[in-house]
């Protein structure tokens, strides 16, 4: 049998996946939703004041964040912990 990998683990123990930042699709697609909304009101936040906004740990924002990067509907300036995020001008949020 070969080493446990946290995949392993969080089949076996449902709450592993829970402490460690694993989010179904769909709740990754809800926070994507919240994000959005977060930014509208409040531009120019970091990932670390969007979780505080959100109310989840800072490491729950990096997978919705980069999905709307990359569906161009959230704009980064700035470079790592320095990174500050818009919501792009066409971008709207749906409800």
């Amino acid at each position: 049998m070969g080493p446990m990998f946290p995949e392993s683990v969080a089949r076996v123990l449902p709450e592993f996946g829970e402490r460690f930042g694993r989010m179904t699709a769909r709740e990754v697609r809800v926070l994507e939703v919240r994000v959005l909304d977060v930014l509208s009101t409040s531009p120019g936040l970091t990932r670390a004041e969007l979780a505080e906004r959100l109310g989840v740990e800072p490491p729950h924002v990096h997978r919705p964040v980069t999905n709307l990067l990359h569906a161009g509907r959230v704009h980064r300036t700035g470079h790592k912990e320095a990174s500050r995020y818009w919501v792009a001008e066409a971008t709207t949020v749906a409800v």
